[in-house]
């Protein structure tokens, strides 16, 4: 799909048309795909920033949203800049939108910076006063995955290890719904210890991509190979599966970060831990 189609989405189109009556909104800044050269289709999101007067007025979702399209889901979060509005209209299409205050533009703009997503790639779509003109252009590069301090390393292999024998504790009991609860807190710190080791293997100048999306992008084949063994679904020895796998590959990247890091890092609490989980599944 051209990204000409996209932008001729109804949603999109409404959108554009709303923010320009909303005196209060003062900018509308596009990041995501749809602002770079990367990969899109049919479904991908609208992902913007508007810069307010006042973000008070947008509290209210059914007021404001009901201007673009009608509305099936949604996700509020509020953030340190303003509220981020997750929302999925009846036609398909996501838009992201962020209510931000106007000042957090214009320190961008006197500053000289820009956020870290704003520096994989932005489009300016409403400006109304010339402020997000101003912005320094990107680099294409964005936040990147830096070699974190040693307390940060080892409280995700800790984390690992200790969520791991939940998991195994959870699957002897055949308690699914549980050890899928903390299984998933495995994954996060898999995927962190997949980060940090990518990144030391370019020396740290990886680019971060943003909840593990695009990951065959930029992590080894052989990694990518590997994860596929990690997830299961309900079954109890599949899942079994699951923790044997994530628990070789963490303890293998682990250890090779750590060399790669400079971290002193011996695997006896390691093995000690996989010894134990393991004799779970026996009795």
């Amino acid at each position: 799909m051209e990204k000409e189609e996209l932008f001729s989405k109804p949603v999109y189109r409404n959108m554009m048309a709303w923010i320009e009556s909303e005196s209060t909104i003062r900018s509308l800044i596009l990041v995501g795909s749809l602002a770079k050269d990367g990969y899109i289709d049919q479904w991908s999101d609208f992902d913007v920033s508007a810069f307010c007067t006042d973000t008070g007025p947008f509290n209210d979702l059914e007021k404001w949203t009901s201007k673009l399209g009608r509305l099936i889901a949604c996700e509020r979060n509020q953030n340190e800049g303003g509220t981020t509005n997750l929302l999925v209209f009846d036609d398909g299409t996501e838009v992201d939108i962020t209510f931000e205050p106007l000042k957090i533009l214009e320190e961008m703009v006197n500053s000289g910076t820009i956020d870290p997503m704003y520096d994989q790639g932005y489009r300016v779509l409403g400006d109304k006063d010339g402020l997000a003109g101003q912005l320094v252009p990107p680099t294409g590069t964005g936040e990147l995955v830096v070699k974190p301090e040693r307390a940060e390393f080892f409280r995700i292999v800790n984390m690992f290890w200790y969520e791991a024998y939940k998991v195994g504790k959870a699957l002897h009991r055949h308690d699914m719904w549980h050890s899928k609860y903390c299984n998933w807190d495995t994954k996060e710190c898999l995927i962190r210890m997949i980060e940090w080791h990518e990144s030391a293997q370019k020396g740290w100048l990886l680019s971060r991509s943003y909840y593990a999306k695009k990951m065959k992008n930029w992590v080894s084949a052989e990694i990518m190979k590997e994860t596929r063994e990690v997830f299961s679904g309900m079954d109890v020895t599949d899942s079994w599966r699951d923790l044997s796998a994530s628990m070789r590959r963490f303890h293998r990247l682990s250890s090779a970060t750590a060399r790669m890091g400079g971290f002193k890092y011996t695997d006896d609490s390691a093995r000690a831990a996989m010894k134990i989980i393991s004799s779970m599944q026996s009795r």
